[in-house]
């Protein structure tokens, strides 16, 4: 028999250095993953480290061994340096000295935890969906303000026809009679193609009142409206749920880390049980802005990282786009199945 201190103890001497804080935080800026193992309780509580990644305590090993059927897609090989994290520091380096015994020979942990970290006044992201008011507003008005100043084929996102998107629904086998959801689809042609092609349950969520009624004019009186939903996407409450979610050039703009919680957060409550979601990003080589606004730029590991254990990644691609002006856009796709269990062992 063991003490916990004794357990304790055995674990840290087994550990390569301890970082503190702000040697952990610019580990992080040369390659290192910090891998925060908190509560769900406690990251709501107190708050997020910005770039660490969320891997639960009790699928950590299944998550962190690279040899793994659910690793992580950001952990790839044994080389890896990982600083994990938790309140205090003492689980942590228990659940490091596990990841040694898995070869991870470069797993250590943060030296005092999320509570060091916060003393010596490091950044930390509100864990809580960003408010409505101002920021909505100003969306609202940025896309507003493009849409009054160009027509919709003159803008830098146009597509004659969203072959893409198609091909993607069409190699996905998508039924006629899903409930699909276009987020940020403002004036695209994409769901009047779904309609034309037989689908009957298409609509549009987007922020701009001026885009959407670029769709419904195009509408007139058609038998088969579409159903258009003005709303900002972060601060959306589905109402029901969707069989397919697509997505094009609306994720890249969230630059804040809590803004891209927020988003997976709505898709996850936005899709059915077992759905599918397409979503279109500027490729890693993509544009560093769009519309005077800066992006992120995704390749398909980093959607599957951003959208977690509930997603399997089915297909992906690279599209060439082509703006009116005819600058290259570099896209990169990706199709992702949900299912309604968990995947990983209990």
């Amino acid at each position: 028999m063991k003490t916990v201190h004794e357990l304790l103890t055995e674990a840290r001497a087994a550990l390569p250095h301890r970082p503190s804080p702000s040697e952990a935080v610019r580990a992080q800026r040369t390659g290192a993953l910090l891998i925060d193992i908190r509560s769900d309780d406690q990251r709501r509580h107190d708050g997020l480290i910005p770039g660490a990644l969320v891997i639960p305590r009790n699928s950590l090993e299944w998550r962190c061994d690279p040899e793994s059927a659910w690793r992580h897609p950001s952990i790839h090989d044994y080389d890896q340096r990982l600083i994990l994290i938790c309140d205090q520091g003492f689980q942590s380096s228990l659940a490091a000295a596990n990841l040694q015994q898995l070869g991870l020979r470069r797993a250590t942990d943060m030296d005092g935890g999320f509570v060091a970290y916060r003393a010596e006044g490091l950044p930390v992201a509100s864990s809580h969906a960003p408010p409505r008011g101002k920021k909505s507003n100003a969306a609202a008005r940025h896309w507003d303000a493009i849409y009054e100043a160009r027509a919709p084929e003159q803008v830098s996102w146009y597509q004659a026809r969203p072959e893409t998107s198609l091909e993607l629904v069409d190699a996905l086998a998508v039924r006629h009679d899903a409930a699909v959801i276009d987020v940020g689809g403002g004036a695209s042609l994409l769901a009047e193609s779904l309609l034309q092609r037989g689908f009957s349950d298409v609509s549009v969520l987007d922020v701009s009142e001026r885009a959407l009624r670029h769709l419904t004019d195009r509408q007139g009186s058609a038998e088969r409206r579409l159903h258009v939903i003005r709303h900002d996407l972060l601060t959306w409450t589905p109402r029901r749920r969707y069989d397919l979610w697509h997505d094009r050039a609306v994720l890249h703009f969230f630059q804040d880390p809590v803004e891209r919680s927020r988003y997976v957060e709505v898709l996850e409550a936005a899709l059915a049980p077992i759905a599918t979601a397409i979503i279109g990003v500027f490729a890693l080589d993509g544009p560093h802005q769009c519309s005077g606004l800066p992006v992120m730029r995704y390749g398909a590991r980093q959607l599957a990282e951003l959208l977690g254990d509930g997603f399997r990644l089915v297909d992906e691609r690279r599209e060439e786009h082509r703006t009116p002006g005819g600058a290259a856009q570099p896209f990169t796709w990706a199709a992702f199945t949900r299912r309604n269990q968990n995947i990983l062992p209990a």
